[in-house]
């Protein structure tokens, strides 16, 4: 499909509720990619049933294809950092499926359907996906390819900005300081640069996997602040969900002055690292309210009012 849609473009050529969390197992993995849930690092396994808020970490070489019991797919490369959550779920201001750094393949699962959040990632949104899109996110140069069907991109950088619509074969190419360029095919280097599992359609293997318990977990042990540093340091809406889960860990040295040493870039953790002093006894005597004095009794209550003893 991605071939065949590659040569299309270089000779010129829907609201669904979220997925309950297990329905999302990992069907098919390359290399040893890893998976931070909660306070928990552990591999990534064929069979790995994937929870809301999974964050996924592949390294060089390394593959993940999450699928849905509806059908869709999300495909994640080499070299990526994402958030898993199924394209429908939405967050303030985004979609739930993050893509921080890296590779991303959203394939969807019904051909009447319309993932409308589809792919949040820095600077870009993928909506309206109606086919299969590639989003790559990179500090240089970004870029959003339509392999099949349609998808709509939001320029997050330029608020209130049109929307950009792709066909099948159109990509759009992200750079820093600039506006987005559509173009009707895409570039070489992007094409070269595709991971060789997204240059294919991958055959759907949920139902082998489906109703069948979760693969073991393999634990990786502890986690520290170099692995999710890029998420602590991440867009304000994104990081905010990390101070609770991650806030044990700030009682680890190591990890605690890391937090402390970058303290601007995720001001959201002063009150952790450095809560407020309790109040003390003068400040909280002086916060105590005044006792209304009693006043004695004037004009003809006086002459009634008992003669104090």
């Amino acid at each position: 499909m991605f071939r065949s849609a590659v040569a299309v473009a270089l000779l010129g050529a829907a609201a669904l509720a979220a997925a309950a969390e297990g329905s999302a197992i990992a069907t098919i993995v390359e290399g040893k990619p890893s998976v931070i849930r909660g306070l928990v690092r552990f591999d990534v396994v064929e069979g790995l049933h994937m929870s809301a808020n999974d964050l996924v970490r592949t390294g060089e070489g390394a593959f993940v294809r999450i699928e849905y019991d509806d059908g869709a797919a999300v495909e994640i490369g080499p070299s990526t950092l994402a958030q898993i959550n199924h394209p429908s779920v939405r967050k303030p201001g985004c979609g739930a499926l993050y893509l921080l750094s890296g590779w991303m393949k959203l394939v969807n699962g019904k051909p009447d359907a319309s993932h409308k959040d589809g792919i949040c990632a820095p600077g870009i949104q993928v909506t309206d996906v109606s086919g299969t899109v590639v989003l790559l996110i990179d500090t240089e140069t970004s870029a959003l390819f339509v392999e099949d069907g349609k998808a709509q991109a939001i320029d997050r950088r330029r608020p209130g900005s049109k929307p950009f619509a792709l066909k099948r074969g159109e990509y759009l190419a992200i750079t820093p300081d600039h506006p987005p360029t559509l173009l009707e095919r895409p570039v070489t280097a992007f094409v070269d640069a595709v991971p060789h599992l997204f240059r294919d359609t991958l055959p759907n293997r949920y139902a082998q996997f489906q109703g069948k318990p979760s693969a073991p977990q393999r634990n990786r042990g502890a986690f520290g602040y170099a692995e999710v540093e890029p998420w602590i340091n991440a867009e304000a809406p994104v990081r905010s969900s990390f101070v609770a889960m991650w806030r044990e860990k700030a009682a680890e040295p190591a990890f605690r002055d890391a937090l402390d040493r970058d303290l601007k870039r995720h001001p959201e953790w002063d009150p952790i690292l450095h809560p407020p002093p309790p109040p003390s006894e003068a400040s909280a005597e002086a916060e105590r309210p005044t006792a209304i004095p009693h006043s004695a009794p004037k004009g003809p209550e006086a002459a009634n009012a008992p003669a104090p003893r």
